[in-house]
């Protein structure tokens, strides 16, 4: 008798991926990969990842590969599309983000749109600042009508209350 398995989150990750990326399969398995070890290891350091992705080869080859991935544009409505279509149906809350880091003397400055849902945040579009320090309303305003434009969704989302 045969017995039923579940799919592994690989798989499932990928057949998920592959409807709403239209991307080069080599590329799809890295994605796929790089998702499931940022939530393994909890953090978004191509360096750290390198030992929590599923790819082959050794540190330094999966470090090289993942750096070129991260060099490759996706077209901009893919993402928010893509996380949009795995919320329920209904009233998405929306939360603008600030963060600001050195990178040696760089400053990296990102403002993020992102969904929220059950308590997570879902990060849907960013814009990177070229300067430290707060954004002005009118960078803001343009990153919610950038978003707006191409959410399929725009009638149902919120902006949530004291962020």
């Amino acid at each position: 008798m045969k017995t039923l398995r579940s799919r592994p989150p690989h798989d499932t990750l990928q057949t998920a991926l592959r409807s709403a990326f239209p991307v080069d399969a080599r590329r799809l398995v890295v994605f796929t990969a790089l998702i499931l070890a940022v939530i393994q290891a909890r953090t978004v350091v191509l360096y750290s990842l390198k030992t929590h992705v599923a790819l082959p080869g050794s540190l330094t080859t999966r470090y090289q590969r993942l750096c070129r991935f991260v060099q490759f544009p996706f077209p901009e409505v893919l993402f928010p599309r893509f996380a949009l279509s795995f919320l329920p149906p209904g009233p998405v809350d929306l939360i603008l983000d600030r963060t600001n880091w050195k990178l040696g003397q760089q400053d990296v400055n990102i403002l993020l749109l992102s969904a929220v849902w059950n308590g997570f945040s879902l990060p849907l579009m960013w814009t990177l600042l070229p300067h430290g320090g707060a954004s002005r309303s009118c960078v803001r305003e343009a990153l919610v009508e950038r978003f707006l434009k191409l959410c399929p969704r725009s009638g149902d989302l919120v902006p949530a209350r004291g962020s």
